[in-house]
């Protein structure tokens, strides 16, 4: 009673248990990245989607993937944890919507459709475009030679890392751009 055991005889412990990967780059490798240019569609749309994360405040894949017009004016609500999330216009990210935009879909991005009716179609369909996209950030990261594995959520992830590394508490809320952001800023 009171005696505290050796960390070594820990039993929830895991020998596998590894420290999480860095996911958090720097503004020069992300500008590399949103710079990178590409004739072929998916290469483009990966560096679309990874720019527009960033730009909205670390928006992630699938929020992204469920963007409708309607989002560009109100807010939408994020499918993990239910929490509603303003998005901010910024115009670079508007370019990125308006080259990305299809007549026919009610979505932003050509991720889904409205040929996916059910929620498991949904599910598979952004699982399906989410290993393309990864598959293409991996080529792009192994020509660029970037620090670490890129995946949307480095975006994310950079955003949040950028704010902090500015003097931005993200305590309550690390994805939202804060009110004083600037359309253009550079974080």
């Amino acid at each position: 009673e009171g005696k505290v055991g050796k960390s070594e005889h820990y039993p929830f412990k895991s020998k596998l248990h590894r420290a999480t990967a860095k996911r958090a780059i720097g503004k020069a490798e992300i500008f590399r990245i949103i710079n990178y240019a590409s004739d072929r569609p998916y290469v483009r749309l990966a560096v679309d989607l990874f720019a527009f994360s960033y730009y909205m405040g670390g928006i992630n894949f699938v929020d992204m993937a469920y963007l409708t017009q309607q989002n560009i004016a109100e807010d939408y609500i994020r499918r993990k944890t239910h929490k509603m999330i303003k998005l901010t216009s910024l115009s670079q990210a508007m370019e990125i919507v308006v080259r990305n935009r299809r007549d026919q879909s009610p979505y932003l991005f050509p991720i889904l459709s409205f040929y996916h009716t059910t929620e498991q179609q949904r599910r598979n369909c952004t699982h399906k475009v989410i290993a393309k996209i990864n598959l293409f950030l991996k080529l792009i990261n192994k020509e660029l030679n970037i620090s670490i594995n890129l995946t949307p959520y480095v975006a994310r992830h950079s955003f949040a890392t950028a704010l902090k590394r500015s003097g931005v508490s993200i305590t309550n809320d690390p994805h939202t751009v804060p009110a004083d952001y600037k359309a253009g800023q550079t974080l």
